[in-house]
């Protein structure tokens, strides 16, 4: 079933003989395809799923409060550069059988101005105001390097594990246009 353009869900099924996880197969530029998974709880959904616009997903990360800022400032060209990149190219290169863990973040927006202090001449500090109150922003749990390489092959769209709390703001941000987050346990009886 696909749910957005790009990003197909393929079902839940048992990986490995053991692991229950609902299965995806993302579009990357040129037609090929790689496939990602998520493992569907047997208690409560702490971690729902959310598809993302690529772009919209790259600006929200590349904003001042962002986590890991200075890889999202690099380009689809320099991320194939990346120490783990390989790892990554390995990891998608198993397939369907074998489908690599949805990345983890989290977004929010900042409470309050966010300053730092600059040091000028020896002893002359400048306060520096880094984000504002209502700033977005993005943190990775885990997945870094494999959202580099889907952006790098150019996924329009993919799913990301996003905690549940902060799944709405995601959607608002970076979300693909009229999707919604998924609750994974939800997919279990599909």
């Amino acid at each position: 079933m696909a749910l957005v353009e790009g990003t197909t869900y393929t079902g839940v099924r048992k990986l490995f003989g053991w692991l229950e996880a609902a299965t995806f197969e993302i579009t990357l530029e040129g037609g090929k395809t790689v496939h990602m998974q998520a493992q569907v709880p047997h208690e409560e959904d702490y971690y729902v799923v959310v598809m993302v616009d690529a772009a919209r997903f790259v600006d929200l990360w590349r904003q001042p409060l962002s986590s890991h800022r200075e890889i999202a400032l690099k380009t689809p060209e320099t991320w194939p550069g990346d120490y783990k990149y390989s790892y990554a190219v390995d990891g998608f290169s198993h397939g369907a059988e074998n489908p690599v863990p949805l990345a983890q973040v989290s977004c929010w927006r900042s409470a309050s101005d966010i300053v730092e202090y600059e040091s000028r001449f020896y002893f002359f500090k400048r306060k520096v105001i880094v984000g504002r109150a209502g700033d977005p922003s993005l943190s990775f749990v885990n997945g870094i390097t494999r959202t580099i390489y889907l952006l790098s092959n150019g996924a329009k769209s993919f799913p990301v594990l996003c905690e549940r709390r902060a799944a709405n703001l995601l959607v608002e941000l970076a979300g693909c246009q009229n999707s919604q987050p998924i609750v994974l346990s939800t997919l279990k009886a599909a």
